[in-house]
């Protein structure tokens, strides 16, 4: 292993993260944390910022930062329970499996504000049936289990393939499935075939984790002191040493140790460690959302100045280093009259979500939810700030269409505030990814 140059004993006191290194080799451990709210568990997902984990058949998403800061917890209202889940980075949200391994909900993102103990609604996307959806009962004499430990948000096909604890096949589903699952392409990939199997390595053939990354999938099997790389198609290309026996869920980074590309691995004792890729490990899917865009001009409500109606048009990218990225406000101050401009001149944060209960389209997207903030001038004053949620819920705009913005001024005072509601006109219109 790799000699690690920066160590930081993180609050825990039982965690190590590292950066750089002397030399470069994929497998190597790149850092570990061992948050004091991780139990027995098999889950762990990223999201470009946070780490997110759960502990066994719990109803929560917990999150910390890979440097070990900023633990929260966020009570998940709508599945009694859930084990494996992934991050989506298109709909800025997490595909689970329910604690009966059949039901497939969503569950939004929490903000990255957001104060911890705050809830999220989930909402059931898909249901499996074992009868048709799982054909040869996970391929292992026994059938499959309801524990799912393996779960992976696939975005070059918009699937997610789908990993029953002591399963020798691993599920491919579409993640546009409703009501019931509907196969992905393949329908499923083996590990018990050689000479694609686990068992040089392992001595058995049982899967546990899944991640996706942009060409491959990362496995891991519970009880084996390796992981493994290989293809979407079932071809095994390598396995890596893995430093513990208890390796369950796995999810992509290639943020927090770049140009490192790195594989965080949940132990079902609770640790949390990320290893080096040999290839492009890309979080959420493996295909990051840079051309989406929201456009459009509306009307809100607002109550600071009580009555004033801002006028609100807009182009942003759900990245914000994409440009052009424009943000004009223009409201009156029914008390005086007097006129009001706002004018950002840089977006600094960007977020875009599906919110299941809103349909967008027309046009056609992939997202209806746009969450950002940004600086500018203030009736012709730099220093300002914005901070915004704007809502596509499809044509006619005005009345369904939805927001919120607050803005204030360089002194922090705020000096318009409009509540998260409907449009009183106009329309803004999200544009899909890709």
């Amino acid at each position: 292993m790799r000699k690690l140059l920066i160590t930081f004993v993180l609050a825990t006191g039982l965690a190590l993260f590292s950066s750089g290194s002397s030399i470069a080799a994929p497998g190597d451990k790149l850092g570990e944390l061992h948050p004091a709210d991780s139990a027995f568990g098999v889950s762990v997902a990223f999201d470009g910022q946070f780490l997110y984990y759960n502990n066994f058949n719990e109803a929560a998403l917990h999150r910390i930062r890979p440097s070990g800061t900023d633990n929260a917890v966020f009570p998940v209202i709508g599945p009694a329970g859930f084990n494996a889940f992934s991050y989506d980075a298109i709909r800025n949200a997490f595909w689970a499996a329910d604690s009966s391994g059949l039901g497939i909900w969503l569950i939004p993102n929490p903000a990255p504000t957001a104060i911890s103990g705050t809830p999220v609604i989930a909402m059931l996307q898909f249901t499996i049936n074992p009868a048709t959806d799982t054909p040869g009962d996970c391929d292992n004499g026994f059938g499959c289990l309801s524990l799912v430990d393996g779960m992976a948000y696939d975005g070059t096909d918009d699937s997610i393939w789908y990993s029953p604890d002591a399963s020798q096949r691993i599920y491919h589903y579409s993640a546009t499935s409703s009501v019931t699952a509907t196969f992905a392409t393949p329908n499923f990939i083996d590990v018990n075939d050689p000479p694609n199997d686990m068992a040089p390595e392992c001595g058995f053939n049982y899967s546990s984790g899944v991640a996706a990354g942009t060409s491959d999938l990362w496995l891991t099997a519970d009880g084996c002191p390796h992981y493994f790389d290989y293809t979407k198609t079932g071809t095994k290309i390598a396995a890596f040493p893995y430093d513990a026996q208890r390796a369950e869920d796995d999810e992509c980074d290639n943020v927090t140790f770049a140009p490192l590309n790195a594989l965080w691995v949940r132990d079902v004792q609770g640790r949390l460690a990320a290893f080096e890729q040999p290839i492009e490990c890309k979080f959420g899917g493996g295909v990051v959302p840079t051309s989406a865009r929201m456009t459009g001009g509306a009307r809100l409500l607002a109550t600071t100045p009580t009555g004033a109606e801002p006028q609100i048009a807009v182009t942003i990218h759900c990245d914000q280093t994409v440009k052009p990225n424009q943000v004009e406000v223009g409201w009156k101050d029914p008390s005086t009259g007097t006129e009001h401009r706002f004018h950002m001149t840089q977006m600094t944060s960007a977020r875009c979500s599906d919110d299941p209960t809103i349909t967008p389209n027309p046009p056609n997207a992939d997202f209806d939810t746009h969450d950002g903030t940004g600086t500018g001038r203030y009736d012709g004053a730099s220093g300002a700030t914005a901070d915004w949620r704007l809502q596509d819920a499809g044509e006619p705009g005005t009345g369904n269409d939805r927001g919120r913005i607050t803005i204030k001024d360089a002194s922090n005072n705020v000096v318009l505030n409009a509540p998260l509601g409907p449009t009183l006109d106009g329309n803004w219109q999200a544009h899909k990814t890709k």
